[in-house]
């Protein structure tokens, strides 16, 4: 009888709890394919692939750089080439550069952008 009284007891617990789930997440067998897979246009196909107007920004790096141990310096220089394969054409230039540089002898210098 004491077996009987706790597993009843359980049930009385678990259930509303099992009940309370899946009523939080329901799965929703009815849903439109559009809701699911992306929709397709010129530079996307339904897959993710791309499409006949998918374009991509596009920069080659050059980075030059000398240690000179006997000195204990780093010398570099850096040349970034930007292509806009864009169809739209860009008016302004943005450059970011962060330097860390900690001793307070190093020296840099910028270029034009």
């Amino acid at each position: 009888m004491r077996h009987l009284f706790i597993g009843l007891a359980f049930f009385c617990v678990a259930a509303p709890a099992a009940i309370a789930q899946s009523k939080n997440s329901p799965v929703d067998k009815f849903r439109q394919l559009e809701e699911l897979l992306p929709t397709p246009n010129d530079y996307r196909t339904a897959s993710g692939a791309p499409g006949h107007k998918y374009w991509q920004q596009r920069a080659d790096y050059v980075i030059d750089v000398e240690l000179d141990d006997a000195n204990q310096r780093i010398i570099a220089s850096e040349t970034v080439t930007y292509f806009n394969n864009s169809p739209d054409t860009r008016t302004g230039r943005r450059k970011r550069c962060a330097s860390r540089l900690k001793s307070g002898g190093a020296t840099t210098s910028r270029s034009r952008s």
